[in-house]
């Protein structure tokens, strides 16, 4: 394998003797850690790397590679950075999606500038069926299958396999250096990626294309011109829209290769350039002259940034700097734990503060401190107190660092709304990422009051380092909510599929249907089949996001769905990084769309099985495309109010009081609905007014309000929704038990028994209004407001049904237009056994 691998690269030329190699003067320095198997550890190969480093190698070819990431082998691959060595590595032969499942050390690549990912083709520019694949992960391609090259003994054998092509890749950059021996890292990995071929047949599969020496070897002194006129047009609480004029590949003629753009909240200048954040999918350039943009999302809101941008042409030359800021995002925070201060956070031990790693400055908080993780851990860091998010596109944003088996051991991120009785899983992460930024929609729970949890779940081996989290914030939008797409699966379908993929009623997530793939069956085997969007969907104007709700039942880590998308009406499809497998139970899954922002998108979900182990399949709902408005830098609209609160004192009136966060609002518009879906504005208060009643309200009956602010800019995002009910009229009079006693109830096992309310005037007639009891009472019938006639009477059915075998006591309460008894509430007796 050594034998082969270093043929391609060096072997001697000119000698008629057997093949050439691609660079055939090189110095080669083999260095062996693995057996004859194949087999060694991340240690040896550090020991090789660190041995290469300081004994003067300036390319390493690495035809290996795992699963595991290695956090020491990471640095290694860093300190050779630093010496102005370069790094090849093939992307693996298990015919995988390494955007997926990464594969080391090709996917150091993601962490640092020297690392070249290598896939494999044949003679036909076709992927290789073994070759591993990646549109963000994988940099190139390179001839791979049926490699003719040496062998030990004086022999001449023929080998495939990504470890083939990767020295290809390793032995044209042994050739630029002979020409070029001055290239940094940075500027040889630009040669080699801007100069490929660019086969259709490659779309979609790596970052560019198959390599290309003799275009790489092009000599080019000119450095593209500096792009001009950079500036921030627009913002959001997470995103800042840049524009800028192209400039060139040659001062201003031509057309350059790529851009680099970095931003952070500090001015950036050459000096400090390479440290900023890196922005990723940026557009290509376009002609000397012409206007783009780009939306650069991931960033922190209520936070300051500069921009720097520039152009590099295909040899790697680099333009001067563009610059602009400082910039400041939007939104007000409802939630802000930089871990620095009294935590906000608890967790099951043992989570701790930690020291040891942090985003910024000091503290994070870590699941395992100093070690590993634990096997067949389920433990929770919870938010301690709840918070009530407003009604516009409210969002979780945190840092983490994660260090987990990929794909089995898993940090869950969930939301409940309802005191911590449910939790709804909103993100999951796995796998090994260095510090990064997430931002999670929380769309669905906008108005309600909500706490959030991070939940690792391992299984029973391989541990790794775990998670680190900082930063965690929860803010609430300035700008509007955009809906460009919303089906709940209960009108017109906007999908189709091939059958058997078709909208069921069996299960839904809400409220009644959801789209399948396999109706009342399971899925076959060797499927690829996709449920698609109809109709184009427009990404303008709007931070864009793809939201769904999914229940999944695949076999784990063969069967998967895919999330696609198109930008050319269906023609081709780019695979989105969520990918799902396993068994789960209803969860929203989000995919950010920015990188297509501006553009015209389809979707498609496409289930892809293996030739053996089918289930139950994958059942979708609620598929949303849409995010926060996007507002011109300038515009400040109002901030919105928060914490309204509605309370009924009358039987026709309901009191509205909030808090007024902004200082630049003409006023506040008042809105009311009486179901909390449909609202429609009542009236309009002047500014720093923080209260209204709305009045003339129908007795005993629940309305829901909510509150925007309002100025020549702009309207605000909405509060949270308040609810409440009108009091009943007054009238009637009430006769009621005080008590029912159920008796005792086998655990799992239920009764019911009836409360019956009367009205005992007989001219009359009596409003009333039952309240729900708590756990494990429900009411099965008769609650809500009723009207009970004179002299007439009411039946309320309640059931109870215990969980463990212990004494319950609970009450229902009620509440009357009985001006002598306005309330009443009733104890309810049961035991469990």
């Amino acid at each position: 394998h050594g034998t082969h691998v270093a043929g391609t690269i060096g072997a001697r030329g000119n000698n008629s003797v057997g093949v050439t190699g691609i660079c055939h003067t090189v110095k080669i320095m083999p260095l062996k850690f693995l057996d004859a198997e194949g087999s060694g550890s991340s240690a040896d190969a550090i020991l090789a790397i660190d041995f290469a480093r300081t004994h003067g190698a300036r390319i390493m070819n690495n035809s290996w590679g795992s699963g595991g990431f290695s956090q020491l082998l990471l640095e290694a691959i860093q300190r050779a950075r630093d010496a102005g060595i370069l790094i090849v590595a093939a992307a693996g032969n298990e015919g995988l999606n390494n955007d997926d499942a990464p594969f080391f050390p090709a996917s150091n690549n993601i962490f640092t500038d020297n690392v070249v990912s290598v896939a494999a083709t044949d003679r036909n520019d076709l992927l290789a069926s073994f070759s591993n694949f990646g549109q963000n992960s994988v940099d190139i391609a390179a001839p791979g299958v049926a490699i003719l090259s040496t062998t030990p003994g004086d022999t001449y054998r023929t080998f495939s396999g990504t470890s083939m092509a990767t020295p290809h890749v390793s032995g044209a950059a042994a050739l630029l250096l002979a020409r070029y021996p001055f290239l940094t890292p940075a500027q040889l990995k630009a040669r080699l990626l801007f100069n490929v071929d660019r086969p259709s047949t490659l779309a979609g599969k790596v970052a560019t294309g198959r390599l290309n020496v003799n275009q790489a070897l092009v000599t080019d002194d000119i450095s593209p011109g500096k792009p001009s006129a950079l500036t921030t047009s627009g913002r959001a609480s997470s995103a800042l829209l840049l524009t800028w004029n192209a400039s060139g590949d040659d001062g201003l003629a031509g057309v350059a290769s790529q851009y680099d753009l970095r931003y952070q909240t500090a001015p950036i200048s050459e000096a400090n350039f390479g440290a900023a954040n890196r922005a990723a999918n940026l557009p290509k350039p376009g002609p000397s002259g012409s206007r783009q943009s780009y939306l650069l999302t991931g960033l922190a809101p209520n936070t300051t940034y500069y921009v720097a941008l520039r152009a590099v042409d295909n040899v790697g030359n680099v333009s001067s700097l563009a610059t602009t800021g400082p910039f400041s995002t939007l939104a007000t925070t409802c939630l802000l734990d930089d871990v620095e201060g009294v935590p906000q956070f608890s967790g099951t031990s043992p989570w701790a503060v930690t020291t040891e790693q942090s985003a910024s400055p000091t503290h994070s908080y870590t699941d395992s401190p100093g070690t590993f993780y634990a096997a067949n851990r389920d433990i929770s860091l919870t938010q301690n107190t709840a918070v009530t998010l407003s009604a516009g596109e409210p969002l979780l944003a945190f840092r983490a660092r994660t260090n987990l088996e990929d794909h089995f051991d898993f940090l869950h991120v969930e939301v409940t709304a309802d005191g911590g009785a449910t939790w709804q899983r909103v993100l999951s992460l796995t796998g090994t990422t260095d510090w990064t930024y997430y931002s999670v929609p929380l769309t669905a729970y906008s108005g309600r009051s909500v706490r959030v949890r991070f939940r690792l779940i391992t299984d029973e081996a391989i541990a790794g380092d775990g998670v680190w989290l900082d930063d965690i914030r929860i803010c609430a939008s300035v700008g509007a909510r955009v809906s460009a797409f919303d089906d709940d699966v209960e009108g017109t379908p906007t999908f189709v599929g091939p059958p058997p993929w078709a909208v069921t009623a069996t299960d839904s997530f809400s409220p009644t249907q959801s789209y399948t793939d396999s109706p009342g069956t399971q899925y076959v085997d060797n499927l690829d089949s996709s449920l698609t969007q109809v109709s184009e969907v427009s990404l303008a104007g709007f931070v864009p996001i793809l939201t769904f709700m999914a229940k999944t039942s695949l076999e784990f880590g063969f069967d998967l769905l895919h999330v696609e998308v198109s930008i050319d009406g269906g023609a081709t499809w780019q695979q989105q990084k969520l990918v799902l497998t396993g068994t789960t139970n209803w969860s929203q899954y989000s995919v950010p769309l920015a990188r297509y922002f501006g553009q015209s998108v389809k979707v498609r979900f496409r289930l892809v099985t293996d030739s053996s182990v089918t289930d139950d399949g994958v059942l979708l709902d609620d598929i949303r495309i849409g995010g926060e408005q996007i507002l011109p830098v300038g515009v400040n609209l109002p901030a919105p109010p928060d914490n309204l609160t509605a309370t009924g004192v009358s039987s026709s009136q309901i009191d509205l009081a909030w808090a007024d966060n902004s200082n630049n609002e003409s006023g506040f518009i008042i809105e009311r609905s009486a179901d909390g879906v449909s609202f429609a504005p009542v009236h309009t208060v002047g500014a720093n007014v923080r209260t209204y009643s709305d009045a003339g309200l129908t007795a005993n009956t629940f309305y829901f309000h909510r509150v925007r602010a309002t100025s020549a800019a702009g309207d605000s995002a909405y509060s949270n929704v308040a609810s409440a009910a009108t009091l009943p009229a007054p009238g009637g009079k009430l006769k009621v038990s005080r008590r029912v006693n159920f008796g005792r109830v086998g655990v799992s096992s239920s009764t019911t028994r009836s409360l019956l309310i009367r009205n005992a005037s007989r001219t009359e007639s009596l409003d009333i209004r039952v309240g729900r009891p708590e756990n494990p009472y429900i009411i099965e019938s008769g609650g809500g407001a009723v009207t009970i006639p004179p002299h007439g009477r009411h039946l309320v059915t309640l059931r109870f049904q215990p969980t463990v075998g212990t004494r319950f006591t609970g009450s229902v309460s009620i509440v009357s237009g009985d001006p002598a008894r306005p309330t009443a509430s009733v104890t309810l007796i049961g035991r469990g056994k």
